[in-house]
């Protein structure tokens, strides 16, 4: 099958390293399941599969977590200068 191209999905669930594991924590019934592993097995996988994937997405939740870590993280260092400031200012005469 030619490669799908210009898709509106962020990864390509075609050559998704951990797309069984996606298909298996899917909200999908046992039988639409097996329709999803056997057409990405014989390679006629479709834009709307993409999409039933791509709902619970492994890589993008990852991702997400990531970015809140490095929020969290950047608010835990805003609190740590406020203290700092605080504690700074009431030590000046």
């Amino acid at each position: 099958m030619a490669e799908i191209k210009d898709t509106p999905y962020k990864y390509s669930c075609r050559k998704c390293p951990i797309r069984a594991r996606c298909i298996e924590r899917s909200d999908n019934s046992p039988i639409t399941k097996d329709a999803l592993r056997n057409a990405f097995e014989n390679q006629t996988d479709t834009l709307e599969m993409w999409g039933l994937l791509q709902t619970r997405c492994l890589l993008i939740e990852a991702e997400q977590k990531a970015q809140e870590t490095r929020r969290e993280s950047l608010l835990s260092r805003r609190i740590r200068q406020a203290k700092e400031a605080k504690r700074a200012s009431s030590e000046l005469p």
